[in-house]
């Protein structure tokens, strides 16, 4: 089992995350915990986005006052970025690495569009890919290996060798329900270390400002649950909706104010519009 309390900012993010009475040890086990919680207490979320708020990764303090103090969630920059401090100060050893987006099929060209990490365990030689910042996603660390098939308790997902531009990456694909195809989600496209945030900056503007950028086109706040995902959504012009999947079963409920909007991300997430 996995506790927390080597220093403020530390035991602030154990709150956060809920983790209470674990002892926090650098091991695969306390990982996939901290991957879980993560993902079920901190939302992935645009709120800035649509309110016209600079997002800004300049440091982990600025982050952390936002996701932590602030509880609020954020974009992949920020969501992985703030976890990197946190595996970091655990022992974990963390690469920051560039990954670029699928949409229809086609990979995105914007440069550092998607961060993930790569975190290898003390003692452990077996290196795992991690993300706490896409969404609808693998929930437990992902071991790099070429072509296995690891079927999660929310999805089947798959990490397919593959070359990049000259340089050697990994693509993410997930299988549909009932033995479906295969969709292609994202390629981290190197596996060059990147710096945080430098190397990121231009892609978290880009997010905010392009009319290429799908969080540019609506609202999206989605956060993990127990038995399935909680998502509120806006795209467009089109109407705002609460979406609830529990047991792989979709339930949406239209949101046609917004002040039901605001109703829903407090209500599930906490989350207050800024």
């Amino acid at each position: 089992m996995c506790s927390l309390a080597r220093c403020m900012n530390v035991a602030q993010y154990a709150k956060r995350l809920r983790w209470r009475d674990h002892e926090w040890e650098p091991t695969l086990d306390c990982l996939e915990f901290a991957c879980e919680q993560h993902l079920m207490m901190i939302p992935f979320e645009n709120l800035d986005v649509v309110a016209g708020r600079e997002i800004r990764i300049d440091t982990e303090q600025l982050i952390f006052d936002k996701l932590i103090d602030g509880r609020r969630g954020g974009l992949c920059f920020e969501l992985n970025g703030l976890f990197a401090w946190l595996l970091a100060q655990s022992n974990y050893r963390v690469t920051y690495l560039e990954a670029r987006v699928f949409s229809s099929g086609t990979l995105s060209e914007v440069p550092c569009d998607h961060m993930v990490l790569l975190v290898e365990v003390p003692g452990e030689t077996a290196q795992y890919l991690v993300d706490v910042g896409f969404g609808d996603s693998f929930v437990q660390p992902l071991e790099l290996a070429d072509g296995v098939v690891v079927t999660q308790q929310r999805g089947v997902f798959r990490l397919d060798k593959g070359e990049f531009s000259g340089r050697s990456g990994w693509t993410l694909s997930r299988q549909a329900p009932g033995g479906g195809a295969w969709e292609k989600l994202y390629a981290v496209v190197s596996m060059e270390a990147k710096r945080f945030p430098d190397d990121f900056l231009a892609a978290c503007k880009h997010h905010q400002v392009s009319k290429d950028s799908p969080f540019t086109q609506g609202l999206i706040a989605s956060v993990l649950t127990k038995t399935g995902r909680v998502t509120v959504s806006k795209k467009g012009a089109g109407p705002a909706k609460l979406t609830v999947t529990e047991g792989g079963a979709k339930t949406e409920v239209p949101l046609p104010t917004e002040e039901d909007v605001k109703n829903a991300l407090l209500e599930h997430m906490g989350l207050k519009f800024p």
